[in-house]
């Protein structure tokens, strides 16, 4: 029996880190019903940290700036100090302009620029824009 090929959303890695179990699970749900598999969430820093410094795959993050323990531009430093090539969604519920600022940070200290949801949230744009990234990484 031939080996069957995986699509590129089937493969991708996403981690999910926001410290609103809601909103992880609302996320995960929407992602899981797209076709996507390899899921984790993080409901602080510290365990993102963890989690990239295990060597765990993660090709998406999708990243709250308010969390415990180590916030998003934080987590952000951790990432490019990590290497970490993969899409950045940051998603945050704070000031426009302290989202802005952090989007910019990451686009300085990170090889690609980040992509911004305010929430509340559309999750299917969400899902989509991470379905354009595995379509374009494959």
């Amino acid at each position: 029996m031939a080996d069957r090929m995986n699509t590129p959303v089937e493969s991708l890695s996403v981690l999910i880190a926001d410290d609103d179990p809601i909103f992880c699970n609302m996320l995960q749900l929407t992602l899981e019903q797209n076709g996507l598999a390899d899921i984790a969430t993080a409901s602080n820093g510290r365990k993102v940290r963890d989690h990239i410094h295990a060597g765990r795959k993660v090709d998406v993050i999708t990243l709250d700036l308010n969390m415990p323990d180590y916030d998003g531009v934080e987590v952000l430093n951790m990432l490019a100090k990590a290497g970490f090539d993969g899409l950045v969604i940051l998603i945050s519920g704070a000031d426009k302009a302290i989202v802005e600022a952090a989007s910019v940070y990451a686009e300085a200290t990170l090889s690609r620029k980040p992509v911004v949801f305010t929430k509340p949230v559309n999750w299917d744009r969400i899902a989509n824009r991470i379905m354009e990234f595995a379509v374009r990484a494959k």
